[in-house]
């Protein structure tokens, strides 16, 4: 959700990128991220995905892993992604790299690319670093599994993020009727990112009238005021 990659972005460095771009700063770098499902520049993925993998505030942020969560959307989106970063961490001798690679590889959980993901863990330079067998299990399933961690709602706005899959906002709303700890989050969440997203916005201003649970339109509707509010000051 926006608050944890606000939280976390915020503490990074300016640094330099491959590809010939430079993120100006680290507020500009989380603005992007966000911002790709309404501004997709692919030319900049590895540039971003570098940034990701090898900066250690973000690692020491517990950043990672929403990273991973984000190029593995990338990658489930568009196969041809994968090829192209196949190329250029393949030969790379950065740990970080290898491990942002499985990661996203293993994130993105398609046919695919779990067929890289094995032949990239045959290569000699890759047998170098330590496995986990992580990649061996299977990984939440954005779609499908259920909604039970706040940290399931970062791996669905991840996705969102990365695609703009108006999917990813209607499974969010689906957690507002029970009164928890994840259900305030996505509260929070659908409100912080309506404000600053016109597709966020239009996606809950349309379940308010027509999703068929009672509860969730008159919450979304309260949500969609507090939207208007925050957004007139």
């Amino acid at each position: 959700m926006k608050v944890l990659f606000t939280s976390i972005f915020i503490l990074f460095v300016s640094i330099g990128f491959a590809q010939n771009y430079k993120f100006k700063n680290a507020e500009k770098y989380s603005e992007w991220i966000m911002a790709y499902q309404e501004n997709p520049e692919p030319k900049k993925l590895f540039a971003a995905f570098e940034f990701g993998a090898t900066n250690q505030k973000i690692a020491d942020a517990g950043g990672r892993a929403l990273v991973i969560a984000f190029f593995g959307s990338i990658f489930r989106a568009d196969s041809t992604v994968i090829t192209d970063f196949y190329g250029k961490v393949k030969d790379s001798n950065s740990q970080n790299f290898h491990y942002g690679f499985v990661g996203s590889l293993w994130m993105a959980n398609t046919a695919y690319s779990k067929n890289i993901l094995n032949t990239y863990m045959q290569l000699e330079s890759s047998k170098k670093y330590k496995s986990d067998g992580k990649e061996k299990e299977r990984p939440y399933n954005i779609y499908t599994d259920s909604i039970k961690y706040a940290s399931n709602l970062d791996l669905i706005w991840a996705d969102f993020f990365a695609t703009g899959n108006p999917e990813d906002i209607k499974r969010i709303i689906s957690t507002l009727p029970v009164n928890n700890k994840i259900s305030d989050a996505a509260k929070w969440s659908l409100t912080s990112n309506g404000i600053q997203y016109k597709k966020v916005y239009q996606i809950i201003q349309s379940e308010s009238k027509e999703n068929t649970n009672a509860v969730i339109r008159k919450k979304l509707i309260l949500i969609l005021k507090d939207i208007n509010t925050e957004s007139k000051k």
